[in-house]
């Protein structure tokens, strides 16, 4: 078969890859060229209202209401409620805990480590370095983002109806807003990066609440066992099914997450600027935020840990790569995963885990209301890029 249709500029080591993983490589890079068509038509539809009025709508549909809402936003809500017949609400209830249970040490892997990973790609950065979102209005991204992971992680909270299901919904929509804005702006280069937030960038961020999450606490001590990985694995695998991911992308099992999350690595090129600013831009954000004297030099401390972790957690190559130097946390990192994994280990004993999940959920919590600071976290859709109007 001639696969040459599917060579792009912005896929890198294409034989190769293409020799090694054959149709798994194929329908990966094919969806490069596919969005999320139920979401785009309800972002179409809903075009010339106004922000009030289309969250609205949303808020209506995910509490069940169909009243004037358009027929696409019907159908993808009611498309979005088929729960597959593969989901095993146990196995994601046990994926959920897991999560939980990582507390402090999961948070430090996302900002650290799953997010920084997804701004290593210089194509998938693309729409969110337009966006401007995350220069602009760092603190309130980042808030979201955990605000995300703490609802699809709370009890029963991916069951359609729940705060984690609803939020994904809500997510996938966001979504479709920035595509909208991205083809509208005149400044998307689709012969360079493909269409904006596209499946394979979609099952990409899967990947980096998942595998490279998984990857990260592991590294930082934490001992996840096989089957603690596979549940975990199936409850972001249910995730990408609500969010608008393809079925025959999502992830079945920790072995074939790897073999495409390494594709996807593989295949993405080296850091560009705009990886460099958005990775400053969130490792810096305390910075940005402190107000006095006292509170920067608390910043200072606090974003000199961050980047030493970083650097421990995506590898020496890609931080030189973002200008990440090594320092004394990068250096200590080791020692500290140390320590994590030997307190890890007082989970033998049976009272342990339900604690741990329980202070990891009052971390979850705490985080983001500090981060709030008493606004509420709605996640609504995009009305511009930066610098730009929505017209």
């Amino acid at each position: 078969m001639n696969h040459d249709r599917l060579r792009h500029p912005r896929v890198y080591n294409f034989d190769e890859q293409l020799a090694i993983y054959g149709d798994r490589f194929v329908e990966l890079i094919d969806g490069l060229h596919r969005g999320d068509p139920l979401a785009d038509e309800v972002i179409s539809a809903m075009q010339k209202l106004s922000m009030k009025q289309k969250m609205e709508l949303i808020d209506g549909a995910l509490a069940g209401r169909f009243e004037r809402t358009p027929d696409a936003l019907q159908k993808m809500m009611e498309d979005a409620r088929q729960v597959p017949s593969w989901v095993d609400w146990n196995r994601i209830e046990r994926g959920a805990a897991t999560l939980m249970r990582t507390g402090v040490i999961g948070g430090l892997t996302l900002g650290a480590k799953s997010l920084v990973e997804g701004y290593l790609a210089p194509a998938g950065n693309k729409p969110l370095a337009l966006s401007g979102r995350l220069r602009e209005q760092a603190a309130m991204r980042l808030n979201e983002t955990a605000r995300f992971v703490e609802a699809v992680a709370s009890p029963e909270g991916m069951r359609p109806g729940n705060p984690g299901f609803d939020i994904t919904l809500k997510v996938r929509l966001m979504h479709a807003g920035v595509r909208a804005l991205i083809e509208r702006s005149g400044q998307w280069q689709q012969d360079l990066w493909a269409i904006p937030i596209n499946q394979h960038d979609m099952v990409a961020t899967i990947h980096l609440f998942s595998t490279a999450f998984m990857e990260g606490v592991q590294t930082l001590g934490m001992e996840i066992s096989p089957l603690e990985q596979e549940d975990f694995l199936h409850l972001w695998r249910y995730v990408g099914h609500v969010i608008g991911v393809d079925s025959h992308l999502l992830l079945r099992a920790m072995r074939e997450a790897h073999a495409q999350w390494s594709i996807i690595s593989a295949t993405q090129g080296d850091p560009d600027d705009d990886s460099r600013n958005l990775a400053m831009a969130l490792l810096e954000g305390p910075l940005n935020e402190a107000r006095t004297e006292e509170e920067r030099v608390g910043a200072l401390k606090h974003v000199a840990f961050a980047k030493g972790v970083c650097r421990r957690l995506i590898g020496d190559r890609r931080a030189d790569q973002l200008g990440l130097p090594e320092n004394r946390w990068s250096q200590m990192t080791p020692v500290v995963a140390g320590v994590i994994k030997t307190l890890d280990k007082s989970r033998r004993f049976s009272f342990v885990d339900p604690w741990l999940q329980k202070k990891g959920r009052d971390y979850w919590e705490h985080t983001i209301a500090i981060g709030a600071q008493g606004r509420t976290i709605s996640f609504p859709l995009p009305e511009a890029l930066a610098g730009r109007s929505s017209s």
